[in-house]
């Protein structure tokens, strides 16, 4: 790997000159342009990168940003991770992900570990876990520039999110004026902040609407889950339009209506979340509750720039947007 020191002398010059060059202040140390042009042209021609470690210890940004990742989180997160590293990117800043699964202690451990490759930051994606909510507050009350990307809220921690609850009322409103009568919901009983908020989303928007919600155990094969959904709620319960709580699930309720002649939307309107990709090409294409995932990226990156310069920051909210389909 090539040193500043190996620059310096292939290039005749003092190291302190390569590194004023490199930092884009060849002026400072009396570098000719026609200089610094060379020192460039041989580091790019060795591929030479700055030891972000070194950087590190000498106090200096390293452009790098740390993120925690549940491993096993669903398609939406992931979906997220990636618009975090394309802003990043638009910024000057690479990411650095640290993943691991249901247990806080090895996100914190995997923190710790960012934070000793001298990452300028951290955003957390792996925080909603029930039951753990007070440990995860204690284990990072006391960091600095880390921000929690998603719900929920813990404490006085920095949290960007989409505002699951009012994507749902959203979806409920829109049922309501174009004629249905009896929405229903369906979600996945996890404890989860972001299933509680899908809950109380159904029920702002649909007041009284409480016989008509579906909390499905958590199971690790949930196959059946579509076939329950429809024998409660369009069966049982008689109602007009389901709001499934992702796509992939809304995927399921449409073999199931298929397969048991239920035309959609004709007699039971569908409603998905998460505005996945294939969502668009399904038959008919799929109403969607749809986060901008770029923009909730962006605050959280400003929220985060922000806290790197000693500034308060408050809580962003990111309302998601209802793009209507043929299933409704």
């Amino acid at each position: 790997m090539i040193r500043m020191i190996d620059i310096a002398r292939e290039a005749g010059v003092s190291r302190p000159q390569v590194s004023a060059v490199l930092s884009g202040k060849p002026t400072t140390i009396g570098v000719s342009a026609k200089k610094a042009a060379e020192i460039r042209a041989i580091a790019e021609k060795y591929h030479y990168r700055p030891n972000i470690m070194a950087r590190a210890l000498r106090g200096k940004s390293t452009k790098t940003i740390g993120v925690l990742q549940d491993s096993h989180s669903s398609p939406s997160n992931f979906r997220i991770l990636g618009a975090l590293e394309n802003v990043l990117s638009i910024h000057g800043y690479r990411m650095l992900a640290g993943e691991g699964h249901a247990d806080p202690a090895i996100h914190w451990e995997n923190y710790l570990t960012l934070r000793q490759y001298g990452v300028d930051g951290v955003f957390c994606l792996s925080h909603d876990y029930p039951g753990e909510y007070d440990r995860l507050l204690n284990m990072f009350r006391n960091e600095k520039n880390l921000v929690f990307v998603g719900l929920p809220q813990l404490g006085n921690c920095p949290t960007v999110y989409s505002d699951v609850a009012a994507g749902v009322r959203k979806a409920v409103e829109y049922l309501l004026k174009t004629g249905r009568k009896r929405p229903g919901v369906v979600y996945i009983d996890t404890g989860s902040a972001v299933m509680a908020a899908r809950k109380q989303g159904f029920l702002t928007g649909c007041p009284g609407g409480e016989n008509r919600v579906l909390a499905l155990p958590f199971q690790k094969t949930e196959s059946s889950h579509a076939e329950t959904a429809v024998q409660e709620l369009v069966f049982r319960k008689e109602c007009d339009a389901l709001i499934a709580y992702n796509d992939v699930f809304a995927l399921q309720l449409l073999n199931v209506f298929h397969t048991k002649g239920i035309r959609v939307p004709d007699d039971v309107a569908l409603v998905g979340q998460d505005n996945n990709e294939l969502s668009a090409y399904t038959i008919p294409s799929l109403t969607t509750i749809a986060p901008d995932l770029h923009q909730l990226a962006e605050e959280a990156m400003q929220v985060l720039l922000s806290l790197m310069k000693g500034e308060k920051t408050e809580n962003r909210v990111i309302i998601p947007e209802l793009i209507v389909r043929k299933s409704t």
